[in-house]
């Protein structure tokens, strides 16, 4: 009953024989769940390639990531200011520790941002179990642990970190692949500030998680002036979906108004395909 649903590999079935020497506009197929087919043809290619290349295709992916994920900040942050992983090198050498992918500077503020491709594993999904849970989350684990330890450097100010001296407050904020949900809840706050607490002697780490997905929802907002800094405060007693409420009802801003519209109009057009 609460098994892997096999749809999510496959999830176009032919529930009769194959007709030899058949036409393939006369083959037929059957899409129990119609949205799957959608999912397999997008972030399905991700796990496809995954399976097939393993850990050097996700190192790859895991660079493309990081700048997909600039893109996204570059469209969304107009009055604050941006720096990248590669900027801090210039004056932070890799022997002084881990950076985060991208910065924001809003005021006093500097919201670290580390951007991690993962996900819930299949048995995480299917079982629940503490350790499959524990197991997917290696590596939302270590990028916490990473910002941590840049959060400190900053706090103490350490020398080639001058452009981030004069901000008080550092919010830690790791992007995913995809939604880990309820990762923001109580429950798991608990579970990943314990093993912060438990590797490194981190307490009270003011972490907030994001998804790709979530980033990009947010975009127009955050390009119209809402502070990223505002947000994450805000997501400390809502989930990311009900924060979207107020700003959409406020702005009546859509889907058209983000970057993403002109680039799926390009794609679909590419593709022939009529834009939905």
């Amino acid at each position: 009953m609460y098994d892997f649903n096999p749809l999510f590999i496959r999830p176009l079935v032919r529930p009769w024989r194959q007709k030899k020497h058949v036409a393939i506009d006369e083959d037929r197929f059957i899409a129990p769940l119609p949205d799957l087919v959608v999912l397999k043809n997008s972030a399905g290619v991700f796990y496809e390639m995954f399976n097939y290349y393993g850990e050097e295709f996700s190192r790859h992916f895991g660079l493309m990531f990081e700048k997909y994920v600039g893109v996204v900040l570059m469209h969304s942050v107009r009055t604050a200011k941006l720096i990248s992983e590669d900027v801090i090198r210039q004056t932070y050498p890799p022997e002084k520790g881990k950076v985060p992918d991208w910065i924001i500077i809003e005021g006093d503020i500097a919201i670290l941002i580390e951007c991690k491709a993962t996900r819930f594993s299949r048995a995480a999904i299917a079982s629940g179990t503490e350790e499959h849970v524990k197991d997917s989350l290696k590596q939302v684990i270590k990028g916490l642990r990473q910002l941590a330890s840049f959060r400190e450097a900053c706090m103490a100010k350490a020398p080639g970190l001058e452009v981030l001296h004069k901000c008080k407050i550092f919010k830690p904020l790791l992007t995913s692949l995809e939604p880990l949900y309820l990762i923001n809840s109580t429950f798991f706050r608990e579970f990943l500030d314990g093993e912060l607490s438990s590797s490194m002697g981190v307490m009270n780490l003011p972490w907030y998680i994001l998804s790709l997905d979530e980033l990009e929802r947010l975009q127009p907002y955050l390009a119209k002036g809402l502070g990223v800094g505002s947000l994450l405060n805000e997501l400390q007693n809502q989930s990311c979906s009900d924060l979207i409420v107020k700003p959409e009802k406020q702005s009546g801003l859509t889907f058209k108004d983000s970057f993403l519209y002109e680039v799926s109009q390009d794609l679909y057009r590419r593709l022939g395909v009529p834009m939905p």
